[in-house]
């Protein structure tokens, strides 16, 4: 409609695997619920989007991002002062990818969780396992804005963050009351810091067979997928791939899975 304004996404960063072109198709598929838990948070595309429920859980594997989003929710000021005056440096996110892989330096939670989100914002599609991202077509530009940091830190300040293995969140948290969407590594795709093995997967949906509550899972298109979630309601849907190159002024497509069990 001419006039009106289309509400801006929060987007705390790229990354690989994250989910902010699935976005509008994910928001209305979101069943009445109180409590909303995320197995697999990465991004958390859809929680920072979403309307807020009554009880909301961030989970991840990964501890450098529970981390960050924890000097976001708990320190974001603290955050913002290590990370504002930091200068697009191939030297800075070389040394400093090495540091958190290798774990060489000893710092403190704050100063680790804005070096790491540094390293997502100078790599290619937010691959910490990626080169630097460099374009010969426009200057990089790789600042958060303080407005957006806000934003992320109200949306967090009431919600649990989680570092633990998806077999023991979900049980925790489910009830009939209960909504999760679960957005697991993707069979046979590389993922920023950690896979699931076929026999993982399979327990993964194993496991959901029996939760009382409500879930939406995201998958790539995979053979393996429609054999595990038989009985489900699956649908397809094709957005542009974040890490894609660019052909003829285009971004390739890939194919995602959206299976659920409502």
């Amino acid at each position: 409609m001419e006039g009106v304004q289309r509400k801006k996404r929060l987007c705390f960063f790229g990354y690989l695997g994250g989910k902010q072109y699935l976005l509008k198709h994910l928001l209305k598929l979101i069943p009445l619920h109180r409590v909303y838990c995320e197995p697999f948070g990465g991004a958390a595309s859809l929680l920072l989007n979403k309307p807020f429920s009554e009880v909301e859980v961030y989970n991840d594997k990964c501890g450098d991002l529970v981390n960050l989003f924890l000097a976001v929710r708990d320190s974001p000021e603290e955050f913002l002062e290590k990370f504002k005056f930091l200068v697009y440096s191939r030297k800075l996110h070389d040394e400093w990818r090495k540091e958190l892989k290798s774990n060489e330096a000893s710092i403190d939670p704050v100063e680790r969780a804005a070096r790491f989100l540094y390293i997502l914002l100078t790599s290619y599609a937010g691959d910490f396992n990626g080169g630097w991202q460099i374009s010969r077509t426009k200057p990089r530009k790789f600042v958060i804005e303080e407005e957006t940091l806000k934003k992320i830190h109200e949306r967090l300040k009431n919600v649990y963050i989680e570092c633990d293995d998806f077999t023991r969140v979900i049980p925790r948290w489910d009830g009939v009351d209960t909504f999760f969407y679960l957005d697991p590594p993707y069979i046979g795709t590389e993922n920023n810091f950690y896979d699931l093995t076929e026999q993982e997967h399979c327990n993964l949906a194993e496991l959901l067979r029996s939760v009382k509550g409500k879930w939406l899972l995201t998958y790539n298109d995979h053979l393996l997928i429609y054999k595990l979630y038989k009985g489900f309601k699956i649908s397809k849907v094709s957005v542009a791939a974040v890490a894609s190159k660019v052909k003829n002024g285009k971004r390739g497509r890939i194919r995602h899975l959206i299976i659920r069990n409502y």
